[in-house]
């Protein structure tokens, strides 16, 4: 009896603690079990384990050895995976992975990069003090292997980098970082170095990232598989140019085995594990010049278009005219044979000039009277930009693209009237790359309906034409000539 009544005084008693602690779920830095709330990070795959799983599934092992313990866990992370990736596979794709892994690095920092130029242009126009040209970025880079070379000769076709400049106003006055983030995002601000201004600090900012990128391109970086950061590796596996490194089924296993065992080799700082941390855009367009492995393999190559003529001159050569072949057919010599003359018909020496999309719609404006419009994907076809104009277009023509330029010039200049007609180079410009937030700004400003002068071609007489983007045209630019004149 007195045995009982011991046992019931101490279940009362566990039974009291446990009420004094409170019932139900827990927060994780309460938890109280038969071991401990650690865990362990799986370097093979990133996964990881609860001690106390470990110690319910080791304990009985945990009585024999330690030494086992340790031969269990380098098998499972080290020699397993080598059987799944074969070390020949493995070795022959070495390079290549490592040349991805630095293209998914080149495109973030590149991306912070065109954030500091975009910014240094807001803060007063100086965006030249961190410019992004090619010769700039990559023009020191002393590579090795074959595909970062390729690389670098690829990425020379995207500069320059055009960007649709009416996106982003300037802070001539009260200019502060906070502005900034509005229209980089908060983490911007950690892009930021050192400096006693904002202007020093977006400067500093650039020559960094510069100099990042040229140790990447030259293949003397330290950063490898990036293991810091597991999407980097989500990324290389999810990008088109994974399919030749997984040719043989073996890509995943290969790529997981590549970034768990360089990662002791990895010296990242703070501000690059930050950088290269952040998201990379699907539609990445230095990565995408950068991994065209598979395009390689079959011989195909980017061609960058020359520059097209635009005068056609056609000659008109003299044709001679064939004497007629005459037949003589006697059948009776009393007869008067008559000869047959064959007919050759004559071959048309007209060589027929194709319009461009421009001159075609006026030519059916000119001959109905009505709206005609303008086919924009012909219009693409038409003509083709050299770097040069390409380079003053995004650089020197600017303004023409922000509203505040706009209202000026057609205050003081009437721009768009037919005195002073907007160039039809520069519409088209904005139109086949399209700058959507430029085209909305010269529609803001200068109406729907407006004057444009046909430089291109060379032509004098304004056309006036129709600019649209609404619900009813599928939120697409349609253009329509409107009037023109012979």
């Amino acid at each position: 009896m007195i045995k009982s009544l011991i046992l019931l005084l101490v279940f009362s008693l566990e039974l009291s603690a446990q009420l004094k602690e409170g019932l139900g779920e827990k927060s994780f830095d309460q938890y109280i079990g038969p071991h401990t709330p650690e865990f362990r990070v799986v370097r093979s795959d990133g996964s990881f384990i609860l001690k106390d799983d470990q110690f319910r599934d080791e304990f009985p092992i945990q009585l024999i050895s330690e030494d086992f313990l340790y031969l269990k866990r380098f098998t499972l992370e080290y020699i397993l995976p080598k059987f799944t990736c074969h070390p020949r596979i493995y070795e022959e794709n070495y390079d290549y992975m490592a040349f991805l892994f630095r293209l998914v690095a080149i495109s973030k920092k590149y991306k912070a990069l065109k954030k500091v130029h975009l910014s240094l242009y807001q803060v007063g126009e100086k965006e030249n003090k961190c410019k992004l040209d090619y010769s700039s970025i990559f023009g020191q880079c002393r590579p090795r292997s074959k595909e970062m070379k390729k690389f670098l000769s690829r990425v020379d076709n995207y500069f320059p980098d055009l960007i649709d400049w009416g996106k982003y106003p300037i802070f001539l006055k009260n200019k502060s970082t906070s502005k900034l983030l509005r229209y980089h995002g908060d983490e911007f601000e950690r892009v930021l170095s050192s400096g006693h201004d904002l202007e020093s600090q977006l400067v500093n900012s650039c020559q960094k990232l510069k100099k990042s990128i040229n140790s990447l391109c030259s293949e003397q970086d330290k950063l490898f598989g990036m293991s810091f950061d597991l999407a980097n590796q989500r990324y290389v596996k999810e990008s088109a140019p994974f399919r030749t490194l997984d040719s043989k089924g073996r890509g995943e296993e290969c790529l997981a085995q590549f970034v768990s065992l360089n990662a002791k080799k990895e010296q990242v700082s703070n501000y690059n594990q930050f950088i290269l941390s952040n998201t990379l855009e699907r539609d990445d367009e230095i990565f995408y010049y950068g991994s065209l492995k598979e395009f390689d393999e079959q011989g195909v190559t980017l061609i960058e278009k020359a520059e097209v003529s635009k005068e056609v001159v056609v000659a008109k050569k003299e044709v001679k005219m064939p004497k007629p072949i005459v037949v003589a057919k006697i059948e009776n010599p009393k007869k008067v044979v008559r000869p047959k003359v064959v007919k050759i018909k004559e071959r048309s020496n007209v060589i027929k000039i194709k319009l461009t999309a421009l001159k075609e719609a006026v030519t059916r404006h000119l001959k109905t009277g009505i709206s005609i419009d303008v086919d924009l994907v012909k219009m693409r076809t038409d003509y083709t930009y050299s770097k040069s104009l390409l380079s003053k277009l995004n650089g020197s023509l600017r303004p023409y693209q922000t509203r505040k330029a706009l209202t000026e010039m057609r205050k003081y200049d009437n721009l768009g009237s037919i005195q002073t007609p907007l160039s039809f180079l520069f519409l088209r410009y904005l139109l086949d790359f399209e700058l959507h937030q430029g085209l909305f700004n010269l529609t803001g400003v200068l109406g729907d309906e407006f004057y444009i002068i046909n430089d291109i071609e060379k032509e004098k007489k304004p056309i006036k034409i129709r600019l649209l983007n609404t619900r009813e045209t599928n939120n697409r630019w349609k253009m329509s000539v409107v009037e023109a004149s012979l």
